[in-house]
């Protein structure tokens, strides 16, 4: 496996690195650009499971990038480096089809880039495309219990004094929690308005999207499935993997059923670089 690793200098002249992890079978039918999730909070770029890079780099370049994190910065700081590293990968790919491929929040941002940006399709695991909806402004009852042992003083004692791009997860979870867990979520993405269409992607958005490859857990207690159907139902050409389990992010661990799913990914990318 090829790895190239390299970065993007922002505007204001902060690293972001991300690495290339070249196709085994050269040349490659397209690139995929990956975006960890985390609640925009904590997370890393490569957090992928080898079994699935593994599917996913048969023909096509996967390339990971990274993002600073909340609540050091704001929702529009996270904006800005994700559309600037994904700028500088495209230009590295001008002659080939490109993806964008996220998990939870990293799909959020990769919706974002396939309405702001031109691209040939998104890969999006239990995702959504906007932030003004119930589940993230009000308390989260399944965090609420964890969030009960953790108060502001730990979590000024969790954040950092500068931007932080990777975390120690385990640590970096609990400002996740204590966010969700105590509906105060909404209010720790640091901008003036979480209604502004910036941040949401309009239902006449949604169908100008290109294909969009859906996965998400009937009984997801983080992201709700509603908000894949409500992609699914606007999206005009969207495939939808119904995950029949009270889970998050299903994926986490290597199964054979997250892993039948990413070899249906590699269908639907085939399916339009075919075309």
């Amino acid at each position: 496996m090829t790895e190239i690793k390299d970065k993007v200098i922002t505007k204001d002249a902060f690293a972001l690195p991300y690495t290339i992890i070249k196709a085994k079978n050269q040349p490659t039918k397209g690139a995929i650009v990956y975006i960890h999730g985390g609640g925009l909070m904590f997370g890393k770029a490569n957090d992928l499971s080898p079994q699935y890079i593994d599917i996913l780099t048969e023909h096509y370049d996967l390339i990971q990038l990274s993002y600073r994190l909340l609540p050091e910065v704001s929702l529009d700081c996270i904006i800005e480096d994700v559309y600037a590293s994904f700028d500088a990968i495209q230009s590295q790919y001008s002659n080939c089809p490109i993806f964008t491929f996220g998990r939870s929040s990293g799909a959020y941002l990769s919706l974002l880039i396939a309405r702001d940006r031109d691209i040939d399709g998104v890969i999006d695991f239990y995702g959504y495309s906007r932030i003004n909806t119930e589940p993230f402004k009000t308390t989260n009852s399944y965090y609420a219990k964890i969030a009960q042992s953790v108060n502001e003083t730990m979590i000024a004692q969790l954040t950092s004094p500068t931007p932080v791009v990777q975390d120690q997860i385990a640590q970096r979870f609990l400002i996740y929690v204590y966010a969700r867990g105590t509906g105060k979520w909404i209010n720790m993405i640091n901008i003036a308005d979480y209604t502004d269409s910036k941040y949401n992607i309009a239902p006449d958005e949604l169908k100008t999207l290109p294909p969009v490859f859906i996965a998400h857990c009937n009984g997801d207690y983080d992201v709700p499935v509603e908000e894949s159907e409500h992609i699914m139902n606007h999206v005009p050409h969207s495939t939808f993997e119904r995950v029949n389990k009270n889970e998050h992010d299903f994926d986490r661990r290597p199964n054979d059923e997250a892993i039948t799913i990413y070899r249906k990914v590699v269908d639907f990318l085939n399916a339009i670089t075919m075309v």
